[in-house]
């Protein structure tokens, strides 16, 4: 995915310079982490000609790298690619490079820093720390030189999650499935998720961190990614379904347990009829069902009253949708 073309990209950004400021909306500008340093070194000088046009005042946080601990398994990856940017420091290097542009640049010396993670990262003890991944040791670096700058941020796709299964007896039912990822309370996926990547980061760290969730959402038609029993369940990638986990995000308060925090943010993702690195993505809002506008940036902060919040604070721009009210 090319967000911005050589050819179209001063008219993107003029338009979403407009939106923002007009909507007074805050955003988390993203930087890739590749195998090309050419190209992420291009791609970063424009992501600071960005911030520039945005202004801190409307910028959340700096998103360095996505879900780099899955590098390995992208295809044409090679592994001297990845010993570079885990052992030999490539990641953690550029990092740092980033940051010190940021202090450089007027008023940007403290917007939060962080690199958007998958759930991946939980399968180790707090976090994976392979040769093809060495996530734990990056996090320890990044929280030694940037304290409480640092965010963790994680992705949670409980229509991804490895352990949805088919009812048992049946080849074509997952009804106790879509039970845990559509609900939003202890017991089921999202939360339960969240709260284990909260636990995780305070055994790292020793303390309360910032915790956002980078990505959640649901496909309806089903994702070309979509692999296991979940692909011959038709129920699964159904409107309907997609209707329902929509519904319950909107309700919930992001409260996930009595013991455990929520997290501080949460980004609902809604790349919706488009590429994505050459595969097709149907998440996000299309159909008048919802009664509401395909969002592009939906930023969730923590809010004590049940609202549809597009714009950061609960006082901006808030609407109920009007399934909500059935």
């Amino acid at each position: 995915m090319q967000a911005w073309p050589d050819g179209g990209r001063v008219d993107a950004w003029s338009q979403l310079e407009v939106v923002v400021r007009e909507a007074g909306m805050k955003v988390l500008v993203g930087a890739q982490i590749t195998c090309d340093e050419q190209d992420d070194d291009r791609d970063w000088r424009l992501v600071l000609q960005l911030l520039q046009i945005l202004g801190r005042q409307h910028v959340m946080g700096i998103a360095i790298g996505n879900e780099m601990e899955l590098l390995q398994f992208k295809a044409n990856i090679s592994q001297d690619c990845i010993q570079r940017m885990w052992h030999g420091g490539y990641f953690l290097r550029k990092l740092s490079e980033r940051a010190a542009d940021l202090d450089a640049l007027d008023g940007f010396g403290d917007v939060p820093l962080t690199s958007v993670f998958g759930g991946y990262i939980l399968s180790g003890s707090p976090f994976v720390d392979t040769p093809g991944a060495m996530v734990q040791t990056f996090f320890k670096e990044a929280i030694k030189k940037f304290g409480t700058r640092w965010v963790f941020t994680i992705n949670v796709y409980p229509y991804f999650a490895p352990n949805n299964a088919l009812d048992p007896g049946t080849t074509d039912q997952c009804s106790a499935s879509l039970e845990t990822d559509w609900c939003f309370k202890k017991g089921c996926n999202l939360p339960d998720t969240v709260a284990l990547m909260r636990k995780k980061t305070t055994m790292l760290v020793g303390r309360d961190s910032t915790l956002w969730v980078g990505e959640t959402g649901w496909s309806s038609p089903q994702a070309s990614t979509l692999t296991g029993a979940m692909t011959g369940c038709p129920d699964f990638s159904s409107q309907n379904s997609l209707k329902n986990y929509y519904k319950n995000f909107l309700r919930w308060t992001l409260d996930i347990s009595d013991d455990v925090d929520g997290p501080d943010h949460v980004f609902y993702f809604t790349a919706r009829d488009s590429g994505n690195f050459g595969v097709g993505e149907h998440f996000g809002l299309i159909a008048d069902w919802l009664g509401v506008a395909m969002v592009e940036i939906l930023y969730i902060p923590k809010c004590t009253e049940d609202r549809f919040v597009i714009f950061e604070g609960c006082k901006t721009r808030t609407f109920k949708p009007n399934f909500l009210s059935g």
